[in-house]
């Protein structure tokens, strides 16, 4: 049988989830998730170049550790990969994380190593002819693999 307390955190806890669920169908709701630090709906995206078409989008993982993540978004072009924070805000003194690979600089896409797996989960792995291999979670990596690797050969087809 429940005490008086417990029945008090039961009732609040389902009045709390009530409350959730009400408040995010406002229009006030975006402005709330981008206040406690969640995506930016209004976060601008690269621009593209001349030319230039969006083939895939997603979120990404940018970093992971044990107290959370950097997360934003991972753009596939006809030319290039892009990955960039959405973060609302960023706490000082960091900065806003991104980059871009173009596909004509990329030698090899891949999953990550097995002992990568270990501290994080399976990661695509973009690796430039310079500069150093970049590692991103993604969902769907098989599906991003197999897109960049289409988007990299049609570039190579397009040069020659």
């Amino acid at each position: 049988m429940l005490t008086g307390t417990e029945w008090i955190w039961i009732t609040g806890a389902a009045a709390f989830v009530v409350l959730i669920e009400l408040l995010s169908r406002t229009r006030a709701w975006p402005r709330f998730v981008k206040l406690l630090g969640g995506p930016d709906p209004d976060y601008p995206k690269p621009a593209l170049e001349a030319d230039e078409t969006l083939i895939r989008e997603s979120r990404v993982e940018v970093t992971r550790s044990l107290h959370g993540g950097r997360v934003g978004r991972l753009l596939l072009t006809t030319r290039r990969v892009v990955w960039y924070e959405d973060a609302a805000y960023t706490v000082w003194p960091f900065k806003r994380i991104s980059g871009q690979f173009r596909l004509d600089e990329i030698v090899s896409v891949g999953k990550s190593s097995p002992l990568e797996h270990i501290f994080g989960g399976r990661r695509l792995r973009l690796s430039p002819r310079q500069g150093k291999n970049k590692r991103l979670w993604v969902d769907g990596l098989d599906e991003w693999i197999k897109a960049i690797r289409i988007a990299m050969a049609g570039t190579r087809q397009q040069v020659t």
